[in-house]
């Protein structure tokens, strides 16, 4: 896989659901992640973000409670549908890694640029 598609997120989880099993016997979740930026001024702007995981991934969000702060490393993707004749672009995060919660570890020393 190639790193120019990697995402870094760290938030509180605010949903998750159990891993179902696919067509194709794969098993899937999704959570949503919970973000805040806080802009010069003390705005907050708090965003949603869909991460979904495929067979072991799976498995881990299926033991995340709500209110569990994460820190992910992910892919981005994004699929598009057509709806009342126009179309949607949604974007979602594939969840790759799940970082350790508990300590104040810093993602800049792994972003590669």
């Amino acid at each position: 896989m190639s790193d120019t598609n990697r995402i870094y997120i760290e938030g509180a989880v605010v949903r998750a659901f159990e891993p179902r099993r696919s067509k194709n016997g794969s098993e899937r979740a999704i959570a949503t992640v919970l973000t805040e930026e806080t802009l010069p001024g003390g705005k907050v702007i708090k965003a949603y973000h869909p991460v979904v995981g495929w067979d072991a991934m799976a498995r881990e969000i299926g033991t995340w409670a709500s209110g569990k702060r994460v820190r992910l490393v992910g892919r981005m993707r994004y699929r598009g549908e057509r709806i009342d004749d126009k179309y949607v672009n949604d974007a979602e995060i594939i969840l790759i890694e799940v970082k350790d919660t508990d300590d104040d570890v810093d993602f800049s020393s792994e972003i590669p640029f």
